[in-house]
């Protein structure tokens, strides 16, 4: 890889350029960690890590690698890194990103992953001339997401921040659920988990209420917003800018805004995947059951 360029677009698209020496005309610098060769163009960032694209030196694979400083990390952080891993490590599904690889070296720890070359919903959205995509686009990427989803349960583990930036697509704008930092194992007939987490304007109001909670339900309530915010190009609950009394009460109360955008299975669906009761929240295989009904219908017609 001493002999190419790295080149990237806007929609983080990039091409091959083998040249005879690396970094000439502007081309990205590269460095070596472990058994990969790095580029310096940043894919993502958070608070103590970096997400830059890597080559495998052995099996020439372009893959994402998230690096983290150790110095930066608290142990609250080495929590959220250990669960990331070991419960990506036990997922395997077309719709989720895929982990390569897990090292370290004395200043960094190194998260090997699938590169997801399409980029993230947030961006596919804002990318369409009305910045909202059709209901037919929108559905086929909830049922994406939902049989990753329902694969996580089955699993039991409950990912916890569900949200288009999250959201990863391959070129074909095939779902790829990453970030898993939140994500949890949970016993469906022993505790309840209790941590408050999540993203404002995704989460489920238990969560944001630090009330005890099973799991997968604030996982169905955090896809119905992605779902909404697909087709209506805002959040279900968003009516101004900031958190206003009359939001957070939407928020609480699962009362979303009826968008005239929405057909009446939409609406019938949405009501039932942000009801304020966890309990009585449709479940993932009460969500497929009433998809694969609307299309008999719609068939038919």
């Amino acid at each position: 890889w001493g002999h190419s360029i790295i080149v990237f677009n806007k929609s983080k698209q990039f091409r091959l350029f083998f040249m005879s020496h690396a970094g000439v005309d502007g081309g990205a610098l590269i460095h070596k960690l472990g058994d990969y060769m790095v580029s310096d163009t940043t894919l993502g960032q958070g608070s103590y890590a970096k997400v830059r694209l890597a080559r495998n030196i052995h099996s020439q694979k372009i893959c994402a690698m998230k690096i983290i400083k150790k110095p930066e990390l608290e142990v609250k952080h080495y929590t959220r890194i250990k669960r990331e891993v070991e419960n990506l490590k036990g997922l395997r599904h077309p719709h989720i990103v895929q982990l390569h690889d897990v090292f370290q070296t004395k200043r960094f720890i190194c998260i090997v992953m699938e590169y997801a070359t399409g980029g993230d919903l947030y961006e596919y959205i804002h990318s369409q001339p009305n910045r909202k995509l059709s209901e037919q686009e929108s559905l086929r990427i909830f049922t994406q997401m939902i049989t990753a989803i329902d694969h996580c349960h089955q699993e039991h583990v409950v990912h916890r921040d569900l949200k288009p930036e999250n959201i990863l697509l391959d070129d074909q704008a095939n779902v790829k659920i990453a970030d898993f930092g939140f994500s949890r194992s949970f016993d469906p007939d022993g505790s309840l988990l209790s941590t408050c987490c999540g993203s404002v304007g995704y989460a489920a109001p238990e969560l944001l209420m630090g009330e005890k909670y099973v799991g997968p339900a604030a996982d169905v309530w955090s896809i119905g917003v992605i779902l909404y915010t697909c087709i209506c190009g805002v959040g279900p609950f968003q009516v101004e800018e900031g958190m206003s009394k009359e939001v957070e009460t939407r928020m609480l109360t699962g009362n979303f805004i009826r968008s005239p955008l929405l057909s009446d299975f939409l609406v019938h669906l949405l009501e039932r995947m942000f009801d304020p009761t966890p309990s009585n929240r449709i479940t993932i295989p009460e969500i497929q059951t009433l998809l694969d009904q609307y299309k008999m219908a719609s068939l038919n017609q």
